[in-house]
Order: C-alpha cells, then structure tokens, then sequence
C-alpha cells in the first residue's frame, strides 16, 4: 500500500489534499482500481490502499503512515496489551510512544513508516532492514517530501 507525505517548513502550514491526492493518483498500483485514501492534511500524511486497508493513524501530536506486514504483530500487540485486532499504525504508534525510534528493531517483516511527531517536528522514515518496502524522499527549504515510490514526489510538484 502505497504511502506519501508532505512535511512543511517552521510555520507548519497544512498541506493541500490536492498535492497529496497528486502523489497517490501516481502511486496506484493498478488503473481504476477500488482504492480507499485517507488524509491526514493537518499533520501532512496520506496513504492509499485497496478499500479496507489504509493504515493511517492520528492521535494527538503523532500520526503514522505504514506500508507494513508486521510478522510479529499478534506478540507485539499482546505486549503493548492492544487488541490483536488492532491495526499497523495503531501498534507502531504505542511502539513509538514507548521506545522511541528504538522501536523499530521490534519489528521482524517489511515496511515502510512515516511517524510524525508535531509537538518536537520530528519525522522518522524507516524501512525494512533488506529494503522490500521502498521508501524515498525529497527535502527542499520549506518541505520535506516522501513517498513510497519517487514518482510519487515527482507528482508533488
């Protein structure tokens, strides 16, 4: 599931769903197909996936964006005493909030993360450690820009 985003400068300006609606219209896996976007225009994260399954979670000054197949979640999430049920970006949320960026060597699978920390404006990117989930990125003076593929960043202007 493709994910974007668009950081902004010092002011902290919401992004345009326009200009995330640009990078996930080029990250479409396939024509036409049914997909589900969700926005989080205020912390500047988005993904797209097939209907059912974005995974973008806001709470308070932290949201996340994931692209993930979290082999250890059942364990992860008993750990974190979350539902099993529960979704990706919901767990790697509590996993942040606790461990910090040191929460990622917890996780064993693939994936592609977005974690932004508003109240520090602090963003972590991380992928997989073999790299199976891309990730790229572009900074400028006044954003920083990710996503899951470069035409996604290219599609942002």
């Amino acid at each position: 599931m493709p994910i974007a985003g668009i950081i902004t400068g010092p002011d902290a300006t919401p992004v345009a769903a326009s200009a995330l609606d640009a990078a996930l219209r080029r990250l479409q896996q396939r024509p036409n197909w049914a997909h589900a976007q969700r926005h989080a225009t205020d912390f500047g994260l988005a993904v797209t996936a097939a209907v059912g399954m974005a995974d973008l979670l806001v709470a308070e000054d932290i949201a996340v964006a994931c692209d993930a197949d979290i082999l250890n979640h059942r364990d992860l999430a008993a750990e974190m005493s979350l539902d099993v049920a529960s979704g990706k970006a919901t767990l790697i949320a509590a996993l942040f909030r606790r461990f910090g960026a040191d929460f990622l060597v917890r996780l064993r699978g693939s994936f592609a993360i977005a974690v932004w920390n508003r109240s520090e404006r602090r963003l972590l990117l991380a992928v997989d450690r073999i790299g199976v989930k891309p990730l790229a990125y572009a900074a400028t003076a006044q954003q920083m820009i990710f996503a899951s593929q470069p035409s996604g960043i290219f599609a942002c202007g």
